[in-house]
């Protein structure tokens, strides 16, 4: 959740903490899950890709911010106020308060690595997973053929999916195209570029920082770290 740091995040939960802890209650996670599961994998397993088209016609759908797959620009002040629910909920408290956007802007304080901006998105903010991740991105991370058939499937019937980025601390910016690039993809890849995913998206969370830099900006840095995604 690279791309603010304020408040809101002080927590010594992990991202992949936070993920696990809301498998078994995060209805995103119930069409495709870290566990190489969910709904849209059996459902192609058992039935094929007519059922999968089914499920994210009839009930993917109402989790974007259009039920046909428009994009949507976040706003500043709507992404603070998803952070804030975020961090609630981590701490196990009432995630439902809303804080006005000027008690959201008191306590914002931008980050050196990642400068929020208005960006587009098919995916609602407020139901995706521990991470501020979709479905849509597992299914390149679980990296397995049939994963890939059943993004190709929703990436047909909504273009806009390749939009998505992280939107969490840890891994903010990651898009489906940084991770089908990263497994050596290049059908996807190309897949994606076509349905407009931006080629010029940084994935700037602390995940992807060096090393030295993953406490904050320091001003110097020896560049040594596990993972630089463009």
């Amino acid at each position: 959740m690279g791309n603010l740091h304020c408040c809101f995040q002080d927590t010594d939960e992990s991202a992949w903490k936070q993920q696990n802890k809301e498998l078994g209650q995060n209805p995103a996670y119930s069409f495709a899950d870290l566990a190489k599961g969910g709904r849209l994998i059996e459902a192609y397993d058992k039935e094929g890709p007519a059922k999968v088209e089914e499920i994210a016609i009839n009930e993917m759908s109402s989790f974007f911010y259009h039920e046909n797959g428009d994009k949507h620009n976040i706003s500043k002040e709507e992404f603070l106020q998803w952070q804030w629910k975020l961090t609630q909920r981590i701490k196990g408290l009432d995630d439902t308060e809303k804080l006005s956007c000027e008690k959201l802007m008191e306590t914002y304080e931008e980050d050196y690595f990642n400068k929020f901006t208005p960006h587009y998105a098919c995916w609602d903010l407020n139901k995706r997973g521990g991470v501020g991740e979709t479905p849509f991105h597992l299914l390149y991370l679980m990296d397995s053929p049939i994963h890939f058939e059943v993004a190709r499937i929703l990436l047909k019937l909504y273009p806009n999916l390749a939009l998505d980025v992280y939107e969490g601390e840890e891994y903010y910016g990651e898009s489906a195209l940084h991770i089908a690039i990263v497994i050596g993809d290049m059908e996807s890849v190309q897949l994606l570029v076509q349905a407009g995913a931006d080629v010029n998206q940084r994935a700037t969370g602390r995940f992807f920082l060096p090393e030295d830099q993953k406490q904050g900006y320091t001003g110097t840095t020896n560049y040594d770290g596990y993972a630089y995604y463009g």
